[in-house]
């Protein structure tokens, strides 16, 4: 049987009554940069008031400066022995080097040589 909220506060309050492990969930704060390193998808939360929900692939892309028509390949996320063989989405953007980083270390790079 699903849980119903009637507010945001008593979902807090029902989240804190039960804990979990996971220590670096956070959410976002807009106008403020990100955190770094997301890779899997309990790491952040949307920071839309109306709306408690983990980022989608694509958002993390678009954190992490990748353009909106580039492709990822393989499943969303992958989970248990399977990860030793797949490499989801989510963890393709996290472990990535952001483009536009990439971009000025090599023309940097390039201006050197």
């Amino acid at each position: 049987m699903p849980y119903r909220f009637g507010s945001k506060a008593e979902l807090e309050n029902y989240l804190k009554a039960h804990p979990t492990k996971k220590q670096t969930q956070k959410a976002l704060i807009a106008n403020s940069p990100a955190p770094a390193a997301l890779s899997i998808p309990d790491d952040a939360c949307h920071y839309d008031d109306h709306e408690l929900r983990v980022l989608t692939v694509r958002e993390m892309a678009r954190i992490q400066s990748f353009p909106d028509q580039f492709v990822f390949r393989l499943k969303v996320t992958t989970g248990g022995n399977m990860r030793k063989f797949e490499v989801p989405q989510y963890t393709q953007v996290g472990n990535a080097v952001p483009p536009i980083l990439g971009a000025a270390l090599g023309s940097c790079l390039s201006r050197l040589l």
